[in-house]
Protein backbone atom coordinates (compact mmCIF):
# COMPACT_ATOMS: atom_id res chain seq x y z
CA UNK A 1 0.00 0.00 0.00
CA UNK A 2 1.58 3.40 -0.79
CA UNK A 3 1.32 6.83 1.31
CA UNK A 4 -0.53 8.54 -0.80
CA UNK A 5 -3.23 5.98 -0.32
CA UNK A 6 -2.87 5.82 3.40
CA UNK A 7 -2.86 9.58 2.86
CA UNK A 8 -6.38 9.65 1.16
CA UNK A 9 -7.94 7.26 3.52
CA UNK A 10 -6.67 9.21 6.50
CA UNK A 11 -8.83 12.03 4.70
CA UNK A 12 -11.84 10.13 4.77
CA UNK A 13 -12.14 9.91 8.88
CA UNK A 14 -13.60 12.20 10.68
CA UNK A 15 -11.62 14.41 13.05
CA UNK A 16 -13.28 13.06 16.52
CA UNK A 17 -11.41 9.51 15.25
CA UNK A 18 -7.77 11.19 15.13
CA UNK A 19 -6.79 10.21 18.49
CA UNK A 20 -8.19 6.39 18.13
CA UNK A 21 -5.51 6.51 14.78
CA UNK A 22 -2.74 7.92 16.61
CA UNK A 23 -2.68 4.98 19.27
CA UNK A 24 -3.21 2.46 16.18
CA UNK A 25 0.11 3.85 15.17
CA UNK A 26 1.74 3.92 18.04
CA UNK A 27 0.90 0.22 18.85
CA UNK A 28 1.94 -0.80 14.93
CA UNK A 29 5.48 1.44 15.70
CA UNK A 30 6.04 -0.65 19.15
CA UNK A 31 4.95 -3.97 17.94
CA UNK A 32 7.42 -2.93 14.79
CA UNK A 33 10.63 -2.22 17.17
CA UNK A 34 9.88 -4.87 19.19
CA UNK A 35 10.46 -7.00 16.33
CA UNK A 36 13.74 -5.14 15.19
CA UNK A 37 15.11 -4.95 18.07
CA UNK A 38 14.67 -8.98 18.47
CA UNK A 39 16.80 -9.12 15.15
CA UNK A 40 19.44 -7.44 17.16
CA UNK A 41 20.06 -10.48 19.89
CA UNK A 42 22.52 -13.24 19.48
CA UNK A 43 20.99 -16.77 19.57
CA UNK A 44 21.51 -17.38 22.90
CA UNK A 45 19.06 -14.60 24.07
CA UNK A 46 16.99 -15.55 21.37
CA UNK A 47 16.75 -19.26 22.64
CA UNK A 48 16.41 -17.99 26.51
CA UNK A 49 13.33 -15.48 25.23
CA UNK A 50 11.60 -18.56 23.36
CA UNK A 51 11.96 -20.57 26.60
CA UNK A 52 10.47 -17.88 28.76
CA UNK A 53 7.51 -17.98 25.96
CA UNK A 54 7.04 -21.66 26.45
CA UNK A 55 6.75 -21.74 30.14
CA UNK A 56 4.73 -18.97 29.86
CA UNK A 57 2.43 -21.00 27.54
CA UNK A 58 2.78 -24.09 29.72
CA UNK A 59 4.12 -23.40 33.84
CA UNK A 60 4.86 -27.05 34.07
CA UNK A 61 7.73 -26.74 32.02
CA UNK A 62 9.72 -24.64 34.69
CA UNK A 63 10.03 -24.39 38.31
CA UNK A 64 8.46 -21.50 40.15
CA UNK A 65 8.25 -20.36 43.85
CA UNK A 66 5.99 -18.95 46.23
CA UNK A 67 8.81 -17.31 48.68
CA UNK A 68 11.48 -15.10 46.81
CA UNK A 69 14.02 -15.27 50.11
CA UNK A 70 14.02 -19.00 48.68
CA UNK A 71 14.33 -18.60 45.03
CA UNK A 72 17.09 -15.89 45.46
CA UNK A 73 18.81 -18.47 47.73
CA UNK A 74 19.07 -21.11 45.23
CA UNK A 75 19.46 -18.29 42.58
CA UNK A 76 22.84 -17.41 43.94
CA UNK A 77 23.61 -21.12 45.47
Amino acid sequence: MSLELLEQKLRTLPEDSFDEVDEFFDFILFRFEKESSQDDLNEETKAALREVEEMKADPSKGKSYTDVDTMMQELLA
